[in-house]
């Protein structure tokens, strides 16, 4: 059973709000990791001993990682929400291409 017009309606605006939720997520995730990379903390903010244990180096490791990270969700995010909005657009020309087809034979 084919699905009803409202019901064809409710889908593709369910796959448009989706993606935007994920566009949301991206910008989150982008505005995150614009703040991780703007946290320097060097040698001078940790102790004397703290930094000759190395700590101010793993400090910059652990950063590094959390930017990569964050970036890497931000543009996993926008590829979801492409994915979705070419998802829903592509229904949408298909299920109007079809429409279209049925009143021409008719």
């Amino acid at each position: 059973m084919a699905p009803t017009p409202d019901q064809y309606q409710v889908a593709l605006q369910a796959l448009r709000n989706d993606a935007d939720k994920w566009e949301q997520c991206s910008a989150d995730l982008g505005a995150a990791k614009g703040t991780a990379d703007g946290l320097d903390l060097a040698a001078l903010h940790f102790s004397y001993v703290a930094d000759k244990l190395g700590v101010t180096a793993l400090y910059q490791q652990f950063q590094t990682k959390m930017v990569g990270l964050l970036g890497e969700g931000q543009t996993m995010s926008a590829n979801v929400a492409t994915a979705l909005r070419e998802s829903a657009q592509t229904y949408q020309q298909e299920e109007e291409s079809g429409v279209h087809r049925m009143n021409n034979v008719w």
